[in-house]
């Protein structure tokens, strides 16, 4: 979407993908317990996005959790994504909900783990 004259978008989307597992333990669940034979955020999100966001030609940006980059059941999506013409940006690599809390080093090591994971 274009604003016209200056060529800036209207607006800009971005979505935030957290995983069942990380709103899982949000909500004080333990998310090992998750079954890995459950649906991902992204088997049952992305294609929705995906669909929509190209009828209305919309380019997104998605903050993704790096632990989700490694998994390979998830990798088809990111593929997608980015064939699709959207950015993926950074949400840590176990979208810790502390790192004010956390040594710098440690923060330092959930993002630039992830950073590398998206360059990929």
């Amino acid at each position: 979407m274009k604003s016209g004259a200056d060529d800036l978008p209207l607006a800009t989307v971005q979505v935030d993908v957290d995983p069942f597992w990380f709103i899982h333990s949000l909500r004080g669940g333990d998310a090992t317990l998750l079954s890995s034979s459950e649906q991902t955020v992204y088997e049952t999100a992305i294609p929705r996005y995906l669909d929509l966001f190209a009828e209305q030609g919309v380019r997104a940006t998605f903050f993704v959790v790096g632990r989700d980059l490694e998994e390979p059941r998830n990798r088809v999506w990111f593929a997608r994504l980015r064939a699709a013409g959207h950015e993926l940006a950074n949400h840590s690599f176990t979208h810790r909900t502390d790192l004010r809390d956390i040594e710098e080093s440690a923060v330092q090591e959930e993002i630039e783990r992830t950073d590398r994971l998206c360059k990929e």
